[in-house]
């Protein structure tokens, strides 16, 4: 699946982000990724091609370490742990499951990992190595 029909909404969910932490978009995104970072920290969205959904990492660019399971890292089961009862039910109204885990995840980021969004990953231990 190519991630080019979904990067007007991926920018838009983002948005808030790009700003608060002051990312760019960078320009070296393809077909399947795209990624969004600072000096810092690099967001990663990727499809792939046989598969009909999307990866969204986290990398501490200090160190080349990524993260990828946020609820785990932040002391929840799941996404949903993490969420009120309105935020679940806007993830739910989404009728494009790639839509909804775009949502889902800026949520998650924009209440519980600003931390690492700043570049503080001591909290969460290390990453995998890129």
């Amino acid at each position: 699946m190519l991630i080019t029909e979904y990067i007007p909404f991926i920018r838009s969910q983002f948005q808030s982000i790009k700003e608060e932490y002051k990312m760019d978009w960078d320009t070296d995104s393809n077909q399947y990724i795209i990624t969004l970072s600072n000096e810092k920290v690099l967001i990663k969205f990727f499809t792939e091609i046989r598969e009909e959904d999307i990866g969204i990492t986290l990398r501490n660019k200090k160190i080349n370490e990524f993260y990828y399971d946020f609820p785990s890292l932040k002391g929840f089961d799941n996404f949903n742990e993490g969420l009120t009862d309105i935020e679940i039910s806007e993830v739910e109204t989404f009728t494009d499951d790639i839509k909804a885990t775009v949502f889902l995840f800026r949520t998650f980021f924009e209440k519980y990992c600003q931390d690492m969004l700043s570049g503080d990953f001591s909290q969460v231990g290390p990453g995998l190595p890129n």
